[in-house]
């Protein structure tokens, strides 16, 4: 399943030129707190704009619902395995990072508010669809006066599907590919997304996404959705992180 087909199935129809992404991330998040095992969902938000081809305006919506995805098989071990792995390429690239608690149930960007902590607010969940499977996690991270939401999600094609592609999309704002240090596939993309606080004028939002394909089909994404246009983290933090060998799924 591509990420269009994914999103027409969460949305209905295709996603007129400006989109209310708050809507979708909501729909997805209410869907992972109703299921243990979760699912794509915050992965075909953060490529929202691959499939639009056009600007992301965020705005504050209420949460839908939807039907319940499938998810992988796993171990109770499994979990903690990742999340530990996951956050660990986190922090080797990008030590000062701190966070939000619980800010990744929130949907609405202007509520990322309050102290950061230095204990990170990351839950993982497996997920599985017509082409994948593997894990996906998420939190709300701070840096200096920069929040967003940080997600990653680590998964191979099942057998007879084709890895997602690795080129570049004509209607990025940016992109470069290059080749990794082991045979990996690179790809760092700057979405043009857009995001309109309560009340005040719509101002433009920091997204980036690292998309790495391992030669053994293991595939990597990194992606970021500031509140500013400022981003969180560099491309080259990103793509360390992106490129770290403890991401490996069981």
């Amino acid at each position: 399943m591509t990420y269009r087909e994914i999103l027409d199935e969460a949305v209905g129809t295709p996603p007129p030129p400006s989109v209310d992404l708050d809507r979708i991330i909501g729909q997805e998040t209410r869907r992972a707190r109703r299921r243990r095992a979760g699912a794509y969902g915050l992965s075909a938000v953060a490529v929202l704009t691959v499939a639009t081809g056009a600007s992301v305006l965020v705005t504050p919506g209420v949460p839908d619902t939807g039907p319940v995805i499938a998810s992988s098989g796993a171990s109770a071990a499994q979990p903690a395995e990742i999340r530990n792995a996951m956050l660990a390429a986190i922090e080797r690239a990008a030590p000062d990072l701190r966070w939000l608690p619980g800010a990744e149930q929130e949907n609405d960007m202007a509520r990322w508010s309050g102290p950061a902590v230095a204990e990170p607010s990351w839950p993982v969940s497996p997920f599985s669809h017509e082409s994948a499977s593997g894990w996906i996690g998420n939190g709300v991270a701070v840096r200096g006066d920069v929040r967003a939401r940080l997600s990653m999600e680590v998964s191979r094609s099942k057998a007879g599907q084709s890895p997602e592609p690795s080129d570049c999309p004509e209607y990025a704002r940016a992109c470069e590919t290059s080749p990794g240090p082991n045979g990996e596939r690179v790809r760092v993309v700057e979405w043009e997304a857009r995001y309109r606080p309560p009340g005040q004028p719509t101002i433009r939002a920091g997204h980036r996404r690292v998309d790495v394909l391992r030669p053994d089909g293991t595939q990597v994404h990194v992606d970021t959705m500031s509140r500013t246009e400022q981003f969180l983290l560099t491309a080259a933090e990103m793509t360390a992180v992106a490129l770290d060998p403890a991401l490996t799924l069981p």
